[in-house]
């Protein structure tokens, strides 16, 4: 993250392009971040989940992250505010743009798939009281900015997917003061040195299987 690391993050970016697996970024913070589990330093962690592939990929590898006896995970589901959902559905005009039909029905189809998943980590892991949860309603990007600043103290490290949530209003105008986009847009945010946090960031890509692989 400091300047002058332009040949690392380059390798970071290959890696990312290339990586025949799916490709963790770790952002370090030294002795404030997340350190070593024992018996004398039990590690609290947060996944932080919006939806899409990189996310879920995220929280899959939190289950095997949360098995270890002495760290404390918790997922922090962020939804979207049931009033800035509805008012995002009746700006649409779906019976006048096939295009947008179409787009819609994918996100629909890509937010069933977030529920089940969520669901099933649920019943897995939190109903048994080996992982935490927290819902945390957002109504656009500027919320969403403004959340990890209410938890930066409480966990040494914080996870999450690099991207592939769409076009969603929980994240819409984060991009704009982006600076490293190998870690997407929360990522990015949470490694800021302007967050003011003392947390790790563990940013999490799902491998993209090419075009070829899937015929």
């Amino acid at each position: 993250m400091e300047s002058g690391k332009v040949g690392m993050r380059t390798t970071n970016h290959k890696i990312l392009r290339h990586a025949p697996c799916s490709v963790g970024i770790f952002v370090d913070r030294g002795q404030t971040g997340f350190q070593q589990p024992s018996s004398q330093s039990v590690q609290n962690i947060a996944a932080l989940f919006f939806g899409g592939s990189d996310d879920r990929e995220a929280v899959a590898c939190c289950k095997m992250i949360a098995a270890h006896p002495h760290i404390h995970l918790t997922l922090i589901h962020f939804q979207l505010s049931p009033s800035t959902e509805q008012t995002a559905y009746n700006n649409g005009t779906p019976h006048k743009d096939d295009e947008l039909l179409m787009d819609m029905s994918s996100h629909d189809i890509e937010a069933e798939i977030d529920r089940a998943f969520v669901q099933d980590f649920y019943n897995r892991y939190v109903t048994p009281g080996q992982v935490g949860y927290v819902e945390k309603q957002v109504e656009n990007g500027t919320q969403t900015a403004e959340a990890p600043r209410d938890i930066h103290d409480t966990y040494s490290l914080l996870i999450v997917g690099k991207g592939g949530r769409g076009n969603s209003p929980m994240t819409t105008g984060m991009s704009d003061w982006e600076e490293c986009p190998e870690l997407g847009t929360v990522g990015d945010l949470l490694a800021s040195s302007e967050l003011n946090t003392n947390s790790s960031v563990l940013v999490i890509q799902q491998y993209r299987h090419s075009r070829n692989e899937l015929i």
